[in-house]
């Protein structure tokens, strides 16, 4: 529905998230993607709109948008459970790039962002508005052999100010990403993803014995 709504068909009019609990109601702009406002001001700005009766419909519409021109709440703000954006990830968004790294008991995969990421993550820095920008990576557990929960984001502002955010990944999503690790492991280092991480795994188990002797 919402990748409907984005090509501007016409089949879908509107796309509205009403998050009663957190008091947040959220539209899919055609252009600008998701937008997020607090019920109350919503509220608000429909009552300035309707208060008078003999105001044109035109003239309605200018007060309501004028009166919430400032009141967007940023949807990085009110995430908790990781970002979301107008879609999830497809297939051909995934390209990695660089060298597989060990993190914190996980391969570590830099993955290329030539995709459209606030589409996918609800960001805002496709934009001659600001000059932000991200690093995402993916992670493969060593020892429970399989892709990690989420993407790690890191979104580096313009005015040099760093924010560590999360994706939460789908089911789909993280068969596709097992693939595509697989593919790129087995192509940088001669090995499929798991006899890559037996081999770590095996180089630490050597390194740590030679310490205890």
């Amino acid at each position: 529905m919402a990748e409907l709504r984005l090509e501007n068909t016409g089949k879908v009019s509107g796309i509205f998230e009403i998050d009663l609990d957190k008091g947040l109601l959220s539209c899919l702009h055609i252009s600008d993607g998701w937008q997020t406002f607090h019920i109350k001001d919503v509220s608000t700005a429909a009552y300035q709109a309707y208060r008078k009766s003999d105001l044109s419909q035109d003239e309605r519409w200018r007060r309501f948008f004028e009166y919430l021109d400032d009141k967007q709440v940023s949807r990085l703000e009110v995430a908790p459970d990781g970002l979301q954006g107008s879609r999830r990830l497809r297939s051909d968004d995934l390209q990695f790039d660089g060298e597989i790294s060990e993190v914190n008991g996980a391969l570590n995969f830099y993955l290329s962002c030539w995709f459209d990421v606030d589409e996918v993550f609800g960001t805002h820095v496709v934009t001659d508005e600001n000059s932000d920008w991200l690093n995402v990576y993916a992670n493969y557990s060593l020892a429970d052999r399989q892709v990690c929960d989420t993407l790690d984001l890191i979104l580096h502002r313009e005015d040099s100010r760093d924010e560590e955010l999360t994706y939460r990944l789908d089911d789909n999503e993280k068969a596709v990403l097992r693939e595509k690790m697989d593919a790129y492991c087995t192509k940088e280092t001669g090995l499929s993803l798991d006899d890559f991480c037996d081999s770590l795994m095996e180089m630490e188990s050597t390194e740590t014995l030679g310490l205890k002797m």
